[in-house]
């Protein structure tokens, strides 16, 4: 039975403009058609998805204009509503072949409202398919959602599932397969160039003819509209491995010139084994080989619709470079280009399986808990699953073992200079910490390339095999914390910040080690350009240590602001060798845990309680934080707590205090409301450096407070008079 989809179109799409704002897209609900539409083929549907109307001829025209080498700004739909996107063709299809299929095309762009934001997208006979990343959202993908086209669906790759799928990696005939990675501290940048690889694709009939029926391709049309039909899918799927491949190793495969007659049709005649996996990948390597010549490529890869993957890790090598396939009974969208395709091409190019669970393991890699999460994983389809289907990046050891043979047997890409500066990375200085006790793994990046925008994963690299899965706090090796998308931030919270901030430690793949170990960490930074980066940490977990945790303020109490408490925590041996804490940090959240920008105390002795002063605000969610100096590890209280702010700054009226900062010599100024004034300096430890008291003081306060022997730093600046008190901080240079 044809699936239908019943939706109403509400308003209609702006006309065409002559500037370069004009609206292709336009958000619609999901309310009832008047006429039937039939729905465009899908492994599974997002359970979250947003729809997009699209006017595809306009769309056609404004990217008419787009000439190789000519950008323009275009309106693109993102999880944020209808952006700006500076955009330029990016071609998957070589000269000679695009000269042959001008129809299909495919693009990169740059995001004007949010320059974080970059995207591929593809334009052909298949329809309208993107591929978003943000620092402000996780990838993105719009896909078309009716056959017609004119309806797209954009949802977040965490809300599909994988299909059933098996990938085997043809050991005995690995020219290249890294079985042991060094996990020592070590930097490297890749150069910032750019690597073409020439790529011969060939489908099987039966991954054709299910483009063509998902197309709407009659069985009358032309051999040339059927193909066109074909290579528009295989462009939509190369787009989106591309944007992958070029941005973690700065790497872009092109079709070559003649794949068109890698297309076939009839499956009595293609000479392809479309459901067997052994044979299959050796008639890729013949076909592509007979058709396309030994030397007309670098890397050759089959499509079709059995169910799995197979590669050898062979790119640039006679006999091997083609032995790639990737099968799926439903060969579209982001599983089977992300999942699949992305995962077999690289195998090509020479990464191995990363997850720790023994469904085709790698040991040398094995550093992914559970079923992995990125592409050289097995999300999804190897329990105990991180999560159900792989994410777009690729993990650092993957990326380790990629580059390493691309600087060495795939050396046979065409490389050009970019211009581009590779980015760095700081990972920071080897530590011990405290069982069971929270840390932050705090990174660095930069780059020469100010327009770049960075992004930071940190994974862990332990691959020491014989532990369970999921983590347990016991175990003394293997992998403890998934990896997670390029974000932002530097700093990762292990676990998560919002994990700690429910009492917990742990959740089920991020889990805190209760025994002496070393957990080594990978701080990966990518320019998102073409170029990446990284450093390494190993963070040594003390037995006998621990948990590091803050024991008073366990209760929804109500305090004053200005108020005198007494922080107390658990030193739990962690001013000791080999941990050597000897001081902590005092902060406060007003927001529930989820920032803590109010610095109540520095450099104070951990030793296990500490006077502080609570700054007077209004806030029912206060918590507090204490966290080591030249450490990673902290501690948050158990619950929220309430301060209530007491006489504030209006309060005082005519309130000045000037100026601020100072070289010691302040003027303080308010109305008083009675005949004593106390005004007490105290350091950032709580101590107290000096006081001034005076006496029947006038109805105005006018005096200059004279700090010029106390040392340059920031302090705090206790004013009382009768009821009426405050706090301020103030700095002395």
């Amino acid at each position: 039975m044809k699936k239908r989809l019943h939706y109403f179109l509400l308003g209609c799409l702006l006309t065409a403009s002559p500037v370069v704002s004009q609206e292709f897209f336009e958000s619609i609900p999901q309310v009832p058609l008047t006429n039937e539409q039939e729905l465009s083929a899908r492994s599974n549907t997002p359970e979250n998805y947003q729809l997009y109307a699209v006017n595809t001829s306009l769309l056609n025209n404004g990217l008419v204009t787009l000439a190789k080498n000519n950008q323009r700004v275009i309106n693109l739909p993102t999880p944020l509503g209808i952006q700006r996107f500076t955009v330029k063709e990016a071609a998957v299809l070589s000269d000679a072949l695009a000269l042959e299929y001008p129809q299909i095309k495919s693009y990169s762009g740059v995001g004007l409202d949010d320059p974080t934001a970059t995207i591929r997208f593809s334009q052909a006979a298949d329809g309208f398919h993107a591929m978003i990343s943000s620092k402000n959202y996780p990838v993105y993908f719009i896909d078309p959602y009716t056959k017609d086209h004119k309806i797209l669906i954009g949802y977040q790759k965490s809300s599909t599932k994988n299909q059933d799928f098996e990938c085997f990696v043809e050991d005995q005939i690995n020219a290249y397969q890294q079985k042991s990675t060094a996990l020592s501290k070590t930097t490297a940048n890749h150069d910032g160039k750019l690597r073409t690889y020439r790529l011969a694709v060939a489908t099987t009939a039966e991954y054709s003819q299910f483009h063509l029926t998902n197309q709407n391709i009659a069985a009358s049309a032309t051999e040339a509209q059927k193909k066109a039909a074909v290579l528009s899918a295989i462009n939509t799927s190369m787009t989106r491995v591309n944007a992958i491949f070029e941005r973690d190793l700065g790497v872009r495969m092109q079709l070559v010139a003649n794949n068109a007659d890698l297309i076939f049709f009839d499956p009595l005649s293609d000479g392809f084994s479309n459901s067997d996996a052994d044979e299959l990948i050796k008639e890729s390597q013949a076909k592509i080989d007979n058709i396309i010549g030994n030397a007309n490529y670098d890397v050759g890869h089959t499509f079709s619709t059995g169910g799995g993957g197979l590669a050898a890790m062979g790119l640039c090598l006679t006999g091997v470079k083609a032995k790639g396939i990737t099968g799926s009974g439903s060969p579209i969208n982001d599983t089977f280009d992300i999942d699949f395709v992305a995962h077999e091409l690289g195998h090509q190019f020479g990464a191995n399986h990363t997850q720790y669970n023994d469904c085709q393991r790698n040991s040398g890699t094995a550093v992914e808990p559970g079923s992995a999460s990125t592409i050289m994983g097995y999300a999804g389809i190897c329990e105990p699953n991180v999560q159900s289907s792989s994410d777009a990046y690729f993990h650092a050891i993957s990326i380790q073992e990629m580059w390493n043979l691309l600087s060495g047997q795939g050396s046979c890409a065409v490389i050009t200079e970019t211009g581009n500066t590779p980015p760095s990375a700081q990972a920071g200085a080897n530590v011990t910490i405290p069982s069971l006790t929270p840390f932050v793994l705090k990174g660095a990046g930069s780059d020469t390339d100010a327009d770049n925008e960075l992004t930071y994963t940190w994974e862990q690299i332990d691959n020491t095999l014989g532990f369970p899965m999921a983590p347990d706090a016991s175990s003394t090796g293997g992998p403890m914390f998934r990896s997670v998308n390029p974000i932002g931030n530097p700093n990762r919270y292990m676990p998560v910040l919002d994990t700690v901030l429910t009492g917990k430690t742990f959740s089920t793949w991020e889990v805190l080690p209760s025994v002496t170990r070393n957990l080594n960490f990978r701080l990966t930074v990518r320019d998102n350009v073409n170029a990446t980066a990284y450093d390494d940490i190993k963070v040594g977990v003390d037995g006998n240590s621990g948990p590091f945790v803050v024991t008073s303020h366990d209760s929804n109490a109500t305090l004053q602001g200005n108020s005198t408490q007494t922080v107390v925590w658990d030193v739990a041996n962690s001013d000791v060798a080999p941990v050597n804490c000897s001081l902590v940090n005092i902060l406060l959240s007003t927001d529930g845990g989820q920032t803590f920008d109010t610095i109540i105390l520095t450099n104070t002795p951990n030793d296990g309680s500490q006077l502080i002063v609570l700054p007077n605000v209004n806030t029912s969610l206060a918590r507090i934080k204490v966290e080591a100096v030249n450490n990673l590890f902290y501690a948050v209280n158990a619950s929220n707590f309430s301060i209530d702010k007491t006489a504030n700054e209006e309060e005082f009226i005519d309130f000045a205090l000037y100026p601020n900062p100072t070289k010691g010599l302040l003027k303080l100024e308010f109305e008083t409301v009675s005949s004593k004034v106390i005004i007490n300096l105290v350091d950032v430890q709580g101590r107290l450096i000096k006081e001034d008291v005076f006496e029947q003081v006038p109805s105005v306060f006018r005096e200059e407070l004279n700090y010029g022997q106390v040392a340059s730093g920031l302090y705090l600046l206790h004013i009382k008079n009768g009821a009426k008190q405050m706090v301020k901080k103030i700095l002395i240079n």
